[in-house]
């Protein structure tokens, strides 16, 4: 159903662009695939992390490869997954930490 929805929403994004993200959520999954603080994450590491998912979803997956049982942790994945492969994306670009507005009086 999301592959489905992706694909009726007819998005196509010029060439070259970029995914990137400060998300938290993102950066979390990105730890659990094996990145550490900022990096790139490629589309094989989130494809391993939905694989681990669907083992634990059928109560196959060893407990050293346990992941967060939350839905919005299962969401994170799947929506991430199908985003990367039907909009091209090889890699997401994770930054370490989220970004802050500036002191008032400094520029931006």
């Amino acid at each position: 159903m999301t592959e489905d929805r992706i694909q009726q929403a007819g998005l196509r994004l010029p060439v070259g662009r970029q995914l990137a993200t400060r998300s938290p959520e993102l950066r979390a999954l990105a730890r659990i695939a094996g990145l550490e603080g900022s990096g790139v994450l490629h589309r094989s590491a989130v494809e391993q992390v939905f694989s681990r998912l669907v083992l634990q979803a059928h109560g196959a997956a060893p407990q050293e490869l346990s992941l967060p049982g939350s839905a919005a942790f299962a969401a994170t994945v799947v929506l991430l997954r199908e985003l990367m492969h039907h909009l091209g994306f090889e890699t997401l670009h994770v930054h370490e930490s989220e970004q802050h507005p500036p002191p008032k009086g400094q520029p931006r």
